[in-house]
């Protein structure tokens, strides 16, 4: 580029290849602009009090930051970290987010997704081993959803996974009432209370108990032929098939590992407090501001450390 003259006392450059001509223009206020919509929670009207522009130029440019961009953080080859999934919708039950977080807060890898399907979170799972991550990656914690259990097996075999407690005790509340009448019930409540306090062993010789002491009432069957009490079958059902992943941390000690998905529950609730403010975002720019929210986060550990 070179100088080529002056415009209404604004210095003009002019491409030497293309010969287009142009006046550079002031964009760091661009930047603050983003970071006080977002972060501060500041709407068009405050930033154009602070900044002395018009509403509609900061809205015009605010929006076309060019956030898209997804920086991956990077980590040395000795580094290693548990990793920890989980998905939320955001406006409604067809617009949603994935997101692979580590234990220590990082946010690795993201979708924006229509429902938390196999084919979803395959995809985000492509990401994840692209970026080679899975070689840092000492655990998994995930919820409930059967279909990531099989899914995780079949790619990474070595990587033990850890079934969120939270969400276990979620799926027994799910299915039993919070004031119990029979015997058994009762019993399912104060195994729910007892998970994650006690141990494993301790765990299932109690589940153990239970099953053997109201064998026959579960088995239990009504004039049409079938079972009476379907909602605790079901219930005992899934404390049998979640059980290997629920005391995974207790076979791994030398390791850190997550015991509930709360890292991501937690940054999933900081990102609708933030978009709560801006809820009338096209599609297009809420994707931008919560990339821009992941990006910030990352910024922020990295200057911790």
């Amino acid at each position: 580029f070179q100088c080529y003259g002056k415009s209404r006392g604004k210095q003009r450059y002019r491409c030497s290849s293309c010969h287009k001509v142009f006046i550079s223009k002031n964009t760091d206020w661009i930047s603050k602009a983003q970071s006080d919509y977002i972060l501060h929670k500041q709407n068009y009207s405050e930033l154009s009090d602070d900044l002395g522009l018009h509403r509609n130029t900061i809205q015009k440019y605010v929006t076309r930051v060019p956030c898209v961009t997804w920086e991956l953080p990077l980590f040395t080859s000795d580094t290693s970290f548990g990793v920890i999934m989980d998905a939320t919708y955001l406006r409604n039950r067809t617009d949603g987010l994935a997101l692979i977080r580590t234990n220590t807060g990082y946010n690795l890898n993201h979708i924006f997704i229509n429902s938390e399907s196999l084919s979803s979170m395959s995809i985000l799972l492509d990401q994840f081993t692209a970026s080679g991550y899975h070689l840092h990656t000492t655990s998994f914690t995930i919820d409930g959803r059967r279909f990531m259990f099989d899914l995780l097996k079949q790619r990474y075999p070595d990587i033990p996974i850890q079934m969120c407690i939270f969400h276990m005790k979620s799926i027994i509340r799910r299915y039993i009432t919070m004031r119990p009448k029979t015997k058994l019930w009762k019993a399912l409540m104060i195994l729910k209370a007892c998970l994650g306090m006690v141990n494993e062993c301790m765990f299932w010789r109690l589940f153990n108990q239970v099953e053997i002491i109201y064998a026959d009432f579960l088995v239990e069957r009504n004039e049409k032929g079938e079972f009476e009490h379907k909602k605790l079958r079901t219930v005992m059902k899934s404390i049998r098939y979640y059980f290997p992943y629920l005391y995974t941390y207790e076979h791994h000690l030398e390791i850190r590992i997550s015991r509930t998905t709360g890292e991501c529950d937690g940054y999933f609730a900081h990102i609708k407090d933030k978009l709560w403010v801006h809820r009338w975002l096209q599609e297009k720019n809420r994707n931008n501001f919560i990339i821009f929210l992941l990006e910030e986060k990352n910024r922020m550990l990295k200057i911790e450390y």
